[in-house]
C-alpha cells in the first residue's frame, strides 16, 4: 500500500471533522516473531496479551479516543495504517509467524520513525495527538540485513521524539543473559519506560499495565504528562 493510502486510512479513522481539535492517542505495538519467542509460553502469552490490550480499552466509554497499529519485528503491520479499536487487527495464529533473527534496531527505527511521521501529519491536521509505542523482544539485536546499526544510532530519533507528546517503552521478555535495560537505555529509552519481564505473570503483568497507561494518558496534555512522568510501573525495577 502506498503512504497516501495509509493517510487516507488514517485520517477516515481519526473522523476528521467530528469537533474542534479532538483528542487521539495513538497505540502503536512492535511484536517480536523471530522464531526464539517460540520458546516456552512467550508467543501465546505475547498473543494473548496483546489482544487483551486492545479488548480492553475497546470496552471503554472512550474508546473512539484510541487509534491502533500492530507492526511485527518481520514484515509488515497487520492493517495499513492505524485503525479504530474495533477495526484493529488481533493476533492469531494464522498471522503470527515466527521465523528469523531479531532485527530490533531496523524495525525500532522503522515503526519509530513511522509514529513520528503519523502524528506530525495529524497535528497539521488539527487534531490533538499523542502517542504510546511499545518495542517488545525476545533478544539482542540479531539482524543480517543490517549488520552496522547500532543501539546508539537510534539514540537521537528515540530522544527527540521524547521531547514531545510520545511515549516509548522497551520490553525485554524472557531471556535470562540478556541486560535488556542496557540495550534500550542504548537506544535512548528512559530507564522509567523499560521492562525486563522474566516470568508469564509478569508478562501479564506487563499487558494489563500497559492497558492502564493508555487509559490514563488518552484525556488531555496534562494527563499525559503526567502519566509520561511516572513511567510504566513497578515492573520497571529489574530494568535499573
Amino acid at each position: 500500500m502506498s503512504v497516501l493510502t495509509d493517510k487516507m486510512n488514517d485520517f477516515a479513522a481519526l473522523g476528521a471533522g467530528a469537533g474542534d481539535k479532538p483528542v487521539r492517542l495513538l497505540l502503536t505495538m512492535m511484536m517480536d516473531n523471530s522464531s526464539s519467542m517460540g520458546h516456552g509460553e512467550n508467543s501465546k502469552l505475547v498473543m494473548d496479551g496483546h489482544n487483551g490490550v486492545l479488548d480492553t480499552l475497546a470496552a471503554l466509554p472512550q474508546a473512539s479516543v484510541f487509534l491502533a497499529r500492530t507492526q511485527y519485528m518481520h514484515g509488515k503491520a497487520l492493517a495499513t495504517g492505524y485503525r479504530s479499536l474495533e477495526k484493529a487487527p488481533r493476533i492469531t495464529i494464522k498471522n503470527y509467524h515466527l521465523f528469523g533473527g531479531t532485527p530490533l534496531f531496523s524495525a525500532a527505527r522503522r515503526n519509530l520513525r513511522y509514529v513520528r511521521k503519523r502524528a506530525k501529519h495529524y497535528i497539521e491536521q488539527g487534531f490533538d495527538v499523542f502517542t504510546l509505542t511499545l518495542l517488545l523482544t525476545d533478544g539482542y539485536n540479531r539482524d543480517f540485513k543490517n549488520p552496522g546499526l547500532t543501539a546508539e544510532d537510534l539514540h537521537p530519533l528515540v530522544t527527540s521524539m521524547l521531547t514531545q507528546n510520545h511515549i516509548i517503552c522497551g520490553a525485554g521478555v524472557v531471556y535470562p543473559d540478556i541486560d535488556f535495560g542496557l540495550v534500550f537505555l542504548r537506544m535512548g529509552i528512559s530507564k522509567d519506560w523499560i521492562v525486563d519481564l522474566r516470568n508469564p505473570d509478569e508478562i501479564r503483568a506487563a499487558f494489563g499495565n500497559l492497558s492502564s497507561i493508555a487509559e490514563s494518558c488518552s484525556t488531555n496534555e496534562h494527563a499525559f504528562a503526567e502519566t509520561k512522568s511516572r513511567g510504566f510501573g513497578t515492573l520497571t525495577q529489574k530494568a535499573n
